[in-house]
């Protein structure tokens, strides 16, 4: 998803006629111009810029065609904004990658009693899309995430929400038929399938418990799913062991191994996020 501040970034660079002078013009660092427009050509699928050594770089034919529509784009922005007398700050967006967004459906009653507020729209981003980014770009947006170290620069701000564990887990029945340690990779272990950074991840918790590829197949992309099939007794699962204490404490849910590594759930903020908004959402993430 492009967003109105990588549009902007990518008209000024366009106009400024260097990374450099736009960076001068929009007031952020050069190293910033580059993540965003590195973002801004993954969202649309090709270089913007014909780079080519010794050379000024000029425009792609995508970033010519990019360039009408971007500002068009804008023009509307603008001019939705004046009209309607507030900034994205009145209405925050919070970037969520696609396995928190089950929870927080389920969950969005307490969230808004715990502070969250009622006009927050929710983007769903995926593993392939800087989280850092799109929230350095898209003034009164917030973002939450897994992550093992905390980013921040001059644009964004980074809070620890909580430290985060995880654990293999299977189904009771599917449990009992393992007999210690030894057993547990002839359960059949899913990882996400079709998300390479999350299955990635996964093999490689599971590696440094002792379990190798060959007890490791494809589930589903996504978590839900995955969830499900563990529940079914399909195979055993890591999960983050906050995610799915209900499910343990109902019975339904047995833990068979812990599979830690540093790991954090971190709200990213704009710095154009106010404070109250900035805890209120803090307070409501705290525990999901």
């Amino acid at each position: 998803m492009a967003t109105a501040r990588q549009l902007e970034i990518f008209v000024t660079v366009v106009k400024a006629g260097s990374m450099r002078r736009a960076a001068d013009a929009l007031g952020i660092s050069q190293p910033s111009i580059s993540r965003q427009l590195r973002a801004l050509e993954k969202t649309v699928g090709g270089e913007l810029f014909s780079r080519k050594r010794g050379e000024k770089a000029r425009l792609s034919t995508l970033g010519t065609t990019l360039l009408h529509d971007a500002r068009e784009t804008l023009q509307h922005h603008d001019r939705f904004t004046r009209k309607n007398g507030h900034d994205a700050t009145e209405h925050p967006v919070v970037f969520v990658r696609s396995f928190l967004l089950g929870q927080i459906k389920r969950q969005l009653p307490m969230l808004h009693e715990r502070g969250l507020p009622r006009d927050v729209r929710f983007t769903v981003v995926d593993d392939s899309q800087d989280m850092a980014a799109l929230v350095e770009a898209e003034n009164g947006s917030l973002g939450v995430l897994r992550t093992d170290f905390l980013p921040t620069n001059d644009r964004i701000v980074g809070t620890l929400i909580r430290s985060e564990t995880g654990s293999l887990y299977a189904a009771p029945g599917l449990a009992e038929l393992i007999n210690g340690e030894a057993d547990i990779e002839k359960l059949g272990i899913l990882v996400p399938a079709q998300q390479p950074g999350l299955e990635a991840y996964t093999s490689r918790l599971l590696a440094r418990a002792g379990i190798g590829p060959e007890a490791i197949r494809p589930g589903s992309q996504f978590i839900e799913l995955l969830l499900e099939d563990v529940l079914q007794g399909k195979g055993a699962a890591v999960f983050f062991d906050e995610t799915v204490d209900d499910l343990v404490a109902q019975g339904r849910l047995v833990r068979l191994l812990d599979v830690s590594e540093p790991h954090y759930l971190v709200l990213l903020a704009n710095k154009s996020v106010d404070q109250r908004t900035l805890t209120c959402v803090g307070h409501a993430f705290s525990k999901i």
